[in-house]
Parts: structure tokens; C-alpha cells; sequence
């Protein structure tokens, strides 16, 4: 569907942009943790953000992150995504 293409679309910039200074900085470049840390602050604030201004809601199946009150699974998403893309780039950059 257009909805889950612009979806992951989206999803692969904010990663774009959020690991692209931990694959050029020689400091942030050992520290993975920032880029995961960034990747899930951003995904709780999106979330945050949807639910405030109405753009979706969760089904009671969804399980939340009880302090902050947003879904758990579009949480981690991003960051678990930032995470695996970043392996895969390191491992990219070895090759070359």
C-alpha cells in the first residue's frame, strides 16, 4: 500500500540522516549507543507528536512503554533499525 511505502520511505531517511554523522565522525563511530539512544528519543517524540494531533491511535493489543505512553514495538523500531543498518554500513565500509 502507498500508506506503508511512504511509511518505510520515511523510516529509511530519519535512519539516513541519524547514522550518517556516527559513519563520518571518528568520534560517534565507536559509539553506537548515541546513534540508537537518537534514533529511539526520536521515535518516542513521532509518536508522541501522532497521537497528540490525532494522525493515529493504537489497537488495546498494542503494548506500551509505561512511563512515556507510546508503542513499545514503533518505539524500538527505529532504533533496532538504526542499529542493524549501522552493522550493515560498518561491515560495508570493511570491504572497501
Amino acid at each position: 500500500s502507498v500508506i506503508l511505502a511512504r511509511a518505510a520511505l520515511f523510516d529509511a531517511v530519519c535512519i539516513a540522516i541519524l547514522l550518517a554523522p556516527c559513519l563520518l565522525v571518528p568520534f560517534l563511530k565507536q559509539r553506537l549507543w548515541i546513534a540508537i539512544l537518537t534514533a529511539f528519543g526520536f521515535s518516542v517524540g513521532l509518536e508522541l507528536v501522532a497521537l497528540s494531533t490525532g494522525r493515529w491511535a493504537y489497537a488495546s493489543a498494542m503494548p506500551l512503554i509505561p512511563v512515556l505512553g507510546v508503542g513499545g514495538t514503533p518505539s524500538v523500531k527505529l532504533a533496532l533499525l538504526a542499529f542493524i543498518s549501522y552493522r550493515l554500513a560498518q561491515s560495508m565500509q570493511r570491504e572497501l
